[in-house]
């Protein structure tokens, strides 16, 4: 909704007496906090169950933080009309490449095979602990792939999110 006050500007007409009162009703501080109150309250189940989640030792959740940001923001660019479609088309794509990578990132096990058959604990020398021993070399250099896999779609995040980031911010 565009305030009745910005167009008649442009075209340097008065406001009537109903659209004056209606422009201090809507746009005037009652009306803006009642707005701003509602997209709180709109928002608060998403951002409360983040919270609960957090722990302050857990880096995870500047992710779980991160992901949701970019997450409306994807939906902003997409329900965007204001600015050039094609602008607005590109920097939604742009922000759903950098959540493929963050979800490749962080869900690497749904993407990478990970074998785990030929895993097995002997117990230490000392007796006080296992060590994990492997009977397949192949399965060990398939695992020791999926750190690659995991360290190259977290650099490339990154580098795609501060490559393209502050055209975001619109």
């Amino acid at each position: 909704m565009v305030r009745k006050v910005f167009i008649k500007n442009l075209y340097n007409e008065e406001l009537t007496f109903w659209e004056n009162i209606e422009d201090k009703i809507l746009y005037g501080k009652l009306g803006c906090f009642l707005r701003h109150l509602f997209r709180f309250l709109k928002r608060l189940p998403k951002w409360i169950k983040i919270c609960w989640n957090q722990e302050n030792w857990d880096y995870n959740y500047l992710y779980d933080l991160i992901e949701i940001k970019l997450k409306e923001f994807l939906k902003a660019q997409e329900e965007d009309t204001w600015h050039v479609p094609k602008e607005t088309k590109r920097r939604a794509k742009q922000i759903r490449i950098c959540l493929a990578y963050l979800d490749r990132y962080r869900n690497w096990p749904n993407y990478y095979d990970y074998p785990m058959d030929d895993i097995y604990h002997e117990k230490a020398e000392d007796g006080l602990g296992y060590y994990m021993k492997h009977s397949s070399s192949i399965n060990e250099a398939k695992r020791k792939g999926a750190n690659k896999y995991e360290k190259f779609n977290y650099e490339m995040f990154w580098k795609r999110f501060l490559q393209w980031h502050q055209g975001w911010w619109t």
